[in-house]
């Protein structure tokens, strides 16, 4: 019999890293939202596109949004330890 495996339907949030980063609360409702859609397409297919172009197109948001939050929010994951741990593991899961 062929086992199917399924990968995980959730992963943990820990609200408080993000709520104590500075850099999290000064963002725009956009830009939150924006991350939270990096941070699940990342968990559901296992990468977040680096290529701004295919990266504003699967989360259905423009090629400016996308840079000016990469600029402004992530030089080189330039969020707190927290936050950019969370992603790096979302990586090597």
């Amino acid at each position: 019999m062929k086992e199917f495996i399924r990968n995980p339907p959730a992963f943990q949030f820990y609200s408080s890293n993000y709520m104590s980063a500075i850099q999290y609360r000064t963002m725009s409702l956009s830009e939150r939202g924006l991350m939270m859609s990096m941070l699940c397409e990342c968990w559901v297919n296992s990468y977040v596109p680096s290529d701004i172009s295919q990266l504003a197109k699967i989360l259905g948001y423009s090629n400016d949004d996308i840079d000016f939050f990469i600029k402004r929010n992530y030089k080189t994951y330039g969020l707190p330890d927290s936050i950019q741990n969370d992603i790096i593991q979302f990586n090597k899961y």
